[in-house]
């Protein structure tokens, strides 16, 4: 996909989501599982869980709270509370990347001993933000497999508040190597 198609690909999901979650395999998948997935640890891994993931289909689904005395609030602004943006991209992120394992083992299980590969973001190819997050929000977010080459990955994801989509985002990561020890 190249730019003009992305951009089209991100409006056109602005106020609709990205695919329905009944159909996907549930899973169960907390900070701990999360942890062998992705590189990132707290307090800056941001998903709470992820819920459904297809590796066939290349789609995930997933959530995070976002608590009234969530620590990036202070400052965000006081008195008129709103989850940054760039947080919320970065949550999107960290749950298209865990969509990335899943795809790469094709299946939607986690392999107990695994190391995780160096991952670095170099693009967010386009961010439309909708609906300001407010706490307390537990937030919705979906991701999908748009692209895969070689070391390159695409994905589109979503965050949504009561079913209206509040962020949309795609974003390109470049996968280093797959040798970083867990």
């Amino acid at each position: 996909m190249v730019g003009a198609e992305i951009d089209t690909l991100i409006r056109s999901y602005r106020k609709k989501r990205l695919f329905e979650i009944a159909a996907l395999p549930e899973v169960s998948y907390g900070v701990p599982h999360i942890t062998q997935l992705i590189p990132h640890r707290p307090p800056y891994l941001l998903v709470d869980n992820i819920s459904h993931v297809s590796y066939q289909q290349q789609l995930i689904a997933g959530n995070i709270y976002i608590a009234p005395d969530d620590p990036y609030l202070e400052g965000h602004f006081p008195g008129n509370p709103i989850y940054p943006g760039m947080l919320m991209l970065e949550c999107l992120g960290q749950l298209a990347l865990s969509l990335y394992y899943f795809v790469m083992q094709q299946s939607n299980h986690i392999v107990e001993e695994r190391s995780i590969p160096t991952i670095v973001l170099t693009k967010v190819l386009g961010a439309h933000f909708l609906n300001p997050i407010i706490p307390p929000s537990s937030v919705e977010l979906l991701a999908m497999n748009i692209n895969h080459t070689g070391l390159f990955n695409r994905a589109v994801a979503q965050a949504l508040v009561d079913n209206r989509v509040s962020v949309i985002m795609a974003g390109e990561v470049y996968i280093a190597d797959e040798s970083l020890p867990t």
